[in-house]
């Protein structure tokens, strides 16, 4: 199993060593220990820590929060605050910096190693919400992965449904379910935005319903009947030569 890369900014010595102590003690592997925010700057390029713990009260031109914000903006590394005391101007800034986590001095190693797994953890579910929202879109962008298949997030996974499998698709308020054979998937999302994705194949009925023309076994207006399975739909305040002509008939 690998160990967790940790960068230590602390400028008080023996603070910093404590702390180099316990996370060898607990397994981390300790990057290095920097005493100013320009020497932690400089040791991340090289190190590319996993997590950094972060005095807020440095001494020097940059504070605890000047370094993390400018770590911010170049790098994805979560960072826990540690710190004695705060007023209340500078817990306001803290908090914009979003840290994972604030480990109040002095701690206990039990905390330190409290603070460091959720902030893992945390930080790991949220890059993979990104990571996952990233493909999306990518996928959604290849129109010529979409002219057969559609990709859809459901229960935190990226689903891929064939076009031809779907019988039918019913919006209800905010939230749409796409219907196969066997399986229902719930999506927030618009009939009008499916409806672009799911090209030719599908009609719009009302503003409910997109129907796979290759399933439909009859119409007795205003129920539809589908291929293969045992469901049927009622189109409401539609009318019934609009649904002839949707279906050429």
């Amino acid at each position: 199993m690998l160990k967790n890369h940790i960068l230590i900014v602390e400028d008080e010595a023996i603070v910093a060593s404590d702390i180099q102590y316990s996370l060898q003690k607990l397994g981390f592997f300790v990057t290095g220990v920097a005493a100013s925010g320009e020497l932690a700057l400089s040791m991340i390029k090289s190190s590319q820590p996993d997590l950094i713990l972060m005095d807020i009260m440095l001494q020097g031109k940059l504070s605890g929060l000047d370094t993390a914000e400018l770590i911010m903006k170049t790098y994805s590394i979560p960072i826990i605050f540690l710190t004695a005391y705060v007023d209340e101007v500078t817990l306001s800034r803290a908090k914009k910096c979003e840290p994972f986590g604030y480990i109040i001095k002095p701690f206990k190693e039990i905390q330190l190693q409290t603070a460091i797994e959720m902030a893992l953890y945390k930080f790991k579910k949220e890059d993979d919400l990104i990571k996952e929202r990233n493909l999306l879109y990518s996928i959604m962008d290849n129109s010529k992965i979409m002219n057969d298949m559609l990709f859809i997030k459901s229960e935190n996974k990226i689903v891929k449904i064939k076009l031809a499998d779907i019988y039918f698709i019913h919006a209800d308020q905010s939230e749409v379910v796409i219907y196969t054979n066997n399986s229902e998937f719930k999506l927030h999302s618009s009939i009008n935005e499916l409806k672009e994705k799911t090209g030719e194949l599908f009609i719009q009925l009302s503003d409910q319903f997109l129907i796979n023309k290759e399933k439909v076994l009859r119409i007795d207006y205003p129920t539809i009947y589908f291929k293969d399975i045992f469901k049927v739909i009622k189109v409401i305040n539609e009318d019934e030569p609009t649904i002839d002509s949707l279906f050429n008939l």
